[in-house]
C-alpha cells in the first residue's frame, strides 16, 4: 500500500497494477483516494488510469460511482480503462453514464478527434451488462460504419442475445423518427432484422414475415434472410 503514495508516477502506477493482480478488495479504498487527489497523486495521468484499470479488474462494486466519473476523465486512456471496468463490474446504474460517454465521443469523432478503443470498450461493456436500454445505441453503432466500431456493436449484441428481441422488433416495426431522416431509419431497421436473424426467437417471426413486403428493399432481404436463419436454428 505504500507503493501507492510514492513521489514517483510510475511507482504509484505499477503499485496499483500490483494490487489488481492480487485481486484483494482492500486496495478499493486506496485507489479511489489516488484517483480522487487531482492536487496530488492524482494529478498524474499514468496513476489514474492504473488505478482505474485495477478498480475494474477487482470487481467490487464499491468502485462503480467512481469508475462512472472516471468516464469525464480528460484523459482518454482513463476514460478508456473506465468503461472497460464498468463492464466487468456489470453494475446497470452505469448503462445511462456508458451511453452518454459513447453519444459524446461520437461526436467527436465526427470532428475526426474521438478514440475508438472508448467507443469500443463502451459497447463492450454495456454487451457484458446486457441491459436492455442499450440495445438501440447498440443496433444504431452496429449501423454506421463511419465510426468504425461496428464489429463491437454486433459482438455487443451478441451477448445480449435473445433477450433483446422485444427491442429489436420495435425497431424493426417503427417506421418514422421525427429526430432522423429516412436513410438511417431504412439502415437501422435492416440492423434490427439481422439482429433477430441472428439471435432472435421464433417470436420474431411474425413481424420478420410482414417486413418481407416492407417497401424497402434493404429491410425485405435483411428480413428472408432472418427468417431462413430463425428456421435454421429451430428445426
Amino acid at each position: 500500500m505504500g507503493a501507492l503514495k510514492s513521489e514517483d508516477g510510475d511507482v504509484r502506477r505499477v503499485a496499483a497494477f500490483a494490487l489488481g493482480d492480487l485481486g484483494d478488495p482492500k486496495a478499493v479504498e486506496p485507489l479511489i483516494r489516488l484517483y480522487e487527489d487531482k492536487d496530488g497523486l492524482g494529478a498524474y495521468a499514468p496513476a489514474r488510469w492504473g488505478a482505474v484499470a485495477v478498480l475494474g479488474a477487482i470487481g467490487d462494486k464499491l468502485a462503480v460511482p467512481i469508475l462512472i466519473t472516471a468516464l469525464k476523465d480528460p484523459n482518454g486512456t482513463v476514460r478508456s480503462f473506465a468503461a472497460e471496468g464498468l463492464g466487468k463490474l456489470r453494475d446497470a446504474s452505469a448503462v445511462k453514464h456508458l451511453i452518454q460517454a459513447y453519444e459524446e465521443d461520437k461526436e467527436k469523432a465526427s470532428r475526426f478527434i474521438g478514440n475508438k478503443e472508448l467507443r469500443d470498450n463502451i459497447l463492450t461493456s454495456l454487451g457484458e451488462i446486457g441491459d436492455m436500454k442499450a440495445v438501440d445505441t447498440l443496433v444504431g453503432a452496429a449501423t454506421s460504419s463511419f465510426y468504425g466500431n461496428q464489429e463491437c456493436a454486433r459482438e455487443a449484441l451478441g451477448k445480449i442475445g435473445a433477450e433483446a428481441t422485444d427491442s429489436l422488433l420495435r425497431i424493426l416495426e417503427e417506421k418514422e423518427r421525427a429526430d432522423r431522416d429516412p436513410a438511417w431509419i431504412e439502415s437501422i431497421r435492416e440492423t434490427a432484422a439481422w439482429a433477430l436473424g441472428n439471435w432472435g426467437t421464433s417470436k420474431a417471426v411474425p413481424a420478420l414475415q410482414k417486413a418481407t413486403e416492407d417497401e424497402s428493399q434493404k429491410v425485405c432481404s435483411a428480413a428472408e434472410e432472418a427468417l431462413e436463419k430463425i428456421k435454421e436454428r429451430t428445426t
